[in-house]
């Protein structure tokens, strides 16, 4: 996914419908026959996603990467009618970010992104990714099921 944020693009078609009711192009048109199946794997794949996005080669994160990451992310799901569940989702992901080496949270390549971004539903999406993370870590595993 790191190299490929049209991965992450497909979770989100194949999850969640158009804010407009229009047709996705025929390479992101999913057939009726085969749309609930794909929104349960769309969905466990987003779910899935723990790697932030935008390592170099040597595995550090960087600032231009994941805002290229991003950018791509944002252009096509805006382009597909999914602006706004995708800044969610992203901010979901972004929830899983390291914190920098001082321990400060979010490390400075996600801060930066976000802070030239400063889109409120990529801040929600942050908020239930911790959310979500807390609940995972506060359960033992017999009581999650």
């Amino acid at each position: 996914m790191e190299a490929h944020p049209e991965l992450f693009i497909q979770g989100i078609v194949w999850t969640y419908k158009r804010k407009d009711d229009g047709e996705d192009p025929p390479e992101w048109k999913v057939a009726p026959e085969n749309a609930k199946h794909l929104a349960e794997r769309g969905y466990k794949l987003l779910d899935a996603l723990q790697v932030t996005p935008g390592h170099n080669d040597l595995g550090e994160l960087k600032t231009d990467f994941l805002a290229k990451w991003v950018k791509t992310v944002r252009e096509t799901c805006s382009q597909l009618a999914r602006a706004e569940i995708a800044h969610i989702c992203l901010g979901k992901l972004l929830a899983h970010a390291p914190a920098d080496d001082e321990g400060i949270w979010p490390c400075e390549p996600v801060r930066d992104v976000m802070e030239d971004i400063q889109s409120e539903k990529i801040s929600q999406g942050v908020c239930t990714g911790l959310y979500n993370l807390r609940e995972g870590r506060g359960r033992t595993r017999a009581a999650a099921g």
